[in-house]
């Protein structure tokens, strides 16, 4: 086979080196694509935005490497909720470690959640709450704890489980008004603590139990790594993703016209690869009127492209126009690839392809080149 592969990088990857690599060594490894040439529509560097630093935006505290660092005990605070929002019962399998189990059996506790006389609520629907109240009732771990703490009238007991059922709940309801409001949340905490014990410690207590003493050095370090130093690298994807997705809407016609010259240059028969964003700029050019004769298929990879068609935001693609089914078009798709989707329920005539790279997402998004499935799909599909 011959012709060239020309491809198209996707968003915040301007330095496109080793794509390419990866990409002219697969097709090495493919008998039948050995006489492909690869070339390289570098959109980002020709016409696309220049790098952004975000730090001059970031609120006080996002600290170089050398500045310290000020973790309050609000984002201590919300530290400990992250760690049981991922774990509901961490507290209580805690407990259960730190003391010897006493002479009070979890069957008294049991008897104590089922008799809870909850008030109403406005954070959280109350059918969310019970739902959540059973699971951590019946959890072995909460029984665990139970043995532990020898008292189920226990202050550390009745914590560990008030905020095990409201993590629990959280999950169940991540919409509710409550997740979005960390007062609230510690309010329906105390609540149930209060409904638990037959004479409750005041909510200020709550903090102070020998669970969350131990839990409360992790949480300050889980604070100072998560919500300060990890800031800035946390957002420098971010930032590229969006301030190419930004461009493109803007100036989109820049980097479709740059796709056709390359088109027009290139060794037919013409194979367009777009990654991502650029499968979106690849299916644009092609559904439209300035179109390159030498393209003769169309392959995309972790692409978005058929997502914004379903919401009307190609630039001549139109849901429900007819047309739609402007060339042959290879679609590949890995299912841990978040920003991957399926064309062919939406396109007639176009093909999917699943590719299983066995790594979880974003590592999914840009791991298409290295899988031989991928170039021989590419192989299969050549034009002629």
């Amino acid at each position: 086979m011959s012709g060239t592969l020309l491809f198209v990088h996707g968003t915040g990857a301007h330095r496109i080196d080793d794509d390419l690599a990866r990409l002219r060594a697969g097709l090495a490894s493919e008998h039948r694509l050995r006489d492909v040439r690869v070339h390289a529509v570098a959109w980002g560097s020709a016409v696309g935005p220049a790098d952004l630093d975000v730090t001059p935006v970031l609120p006080p505290h996002s600290p170089g490497p050398e500045t310290a660092v000020e973790v309050t005990p609000a984002g201590i605070s919300a530290a400990e909720w992250d760690l049981l929002l991922a774990d509901p019962l961490l507290e209580l399998r805690m407990l259960a470690e730190l003391f010897d189990p006493g002479p009070s059996g979890p069957d008294t506790l049991d008897k104590r959640l089922d008799a809870m006389a909850l008030p109403e609520l406005g954070h959280v629907d109350r059918a969310t709450l019970v739902r959540a109240i059973a699971e951590v009732r019946d959890a072995p771990e909460t029984a665990d704890a139970a043995l532990a703490a020898g008292d189920t009238a226990d202050p550390e007991l009745c914590s560990a489980v008030a905020r095990a059922i409201t993590a629990t709940a959280l999950i169940a309801a991540p919409d509710a008004p409550i997740g979005r409001d960390g007062a609230a949340r510690d309010e329906l905490a105390a609540i149930l603590v209060a409904a638990m014990e037959p004479e409750p410690e005041p909510a200020e207590g709550l903090g102070e139990t020998l669970v969350r003493r131990v839990l409360r050095p992790l949480a300050a370090r889980l604070a100072t790594r998560s919500l300060a130093r990890r800031r800035t690298p946390l957002m420098d994807p971010v930032t590229d993703f969006v301030r190419d997705v930004a461009f493109y809407l803007r100036r989109g016609a820049a980097v479709r016209a740059l796709i056709a010259a390359e088109a027009a240059r290139a060794e037919p028969p013409v194979v367009l690869l777009g990654h991502s964003l650029g499968g979106i700029a690849a299916a644009d050019l092609l559904s439209g009127p300035d179109r390159p004769a030498p393209v003769r298929l169309l392959v995309t990879a972790g692409s978005q492209a058929p997502y914004l068609y379903l919401m009307d935001a190609l630039d001549d693609l139109r849901p429900g126009v007819p047309g739609a089914a402007f060339m042959p078009w290879l679609n590949v798709y890995d299912r841990s690839d978040l920003l991957a989707f399926c064309a062919a329920r939406v396109f007639p005539g176009a093909v999917d392809e699943e590719i299983d790279a066995g790594v979880p997402f974003p590592a999914a998004h840009g791991a298409y080149w290295d899988q031989p499935r991928f170039h021989a799909l590419l192989a299969h599909h050549w034009p002629g």
